[in-house]
């Protein structure tokens, strides 16, 4: 959203007069958006559309993305998928091996089921987690360490289909990570 925009909103509200409760909030924003429309997209949207092209991205990387698409986008066109999808080309693939999970917080709009040998069911990390995807790549880094054995974590869609993202493995004492492909199928 452009900052002239905010401001407009801002005035909206608070020309209702303080103080102002939640009632009042809703109905000063609903005054100012009769007679506009506006189209929202959100990371989430993001997260969907580079996840169907094998893509991962941070939460900065999806607000680049959002403010580089409001920025650039065709006026006569709008945001379209289309030009999502575009620019999620320009973007590199986040590379799992060299992620910071000190510092990283993703939460993505799927789940992560991690399995290891000897389990049924495996761990699952879900959106209720606004960091689900640090929680469960964590998680499959100590549990490789523990059962010393190769450790997966798929992403789990509203479908129920598993697409394998990353493998753990201890080889010769050494925690290994290895990305299931450079393209989720």
């Amino acid at each position: 959203m452009d900052q002239d925009r905010l401001i407009e909103m801002a005035d909206a509200i608070f020309s209702a007069g303080p103080p102002l409760d939640r009632d009042q909030i809703i109905a000063a924003l609903n005054a100012y958006w009769t007679g506009r429309m506006a189209i929202v997209w959100d990371r989430s949207d993001l997260f969907g559309q580079a996840w169907a092209r094998g893509k991962l991205l941070t939460n900065e990387q999806a607000d680049d993305l959002l403010d580089d698409l409001r920025r650039h986008h065709d006026p006569e066109l709008g945001v379209t998928w289309t030009s999502i999808e575009c620019a999620l080309d320009e973007i590199e693939p986040l590379d799992i091996e060299k992620l910071d999970l000190t510092t990283t917080l993703m939460a993505y709009p799927g789940n992560f089921q991690v399995w290891w040998d000897g389990t049924q069911t495996g761990q699952i990390f879900d959106t209720d987690d606004d960091r689900n995807l640090f929680h469960a790549l964590s998680f499959a880094a100590r549990k490789a360490e523990q059962v010393k054995g190769a450790v997966q974590v798929c992403i789990v869609d509203a479908a129920d289909n598993e697409y394998p993202l990353v493998y753990y493995e201890i080889l010769d004492g050494k925690l290994l990570i290895k990305p299931a492909s450079n393209k989720i199928q």
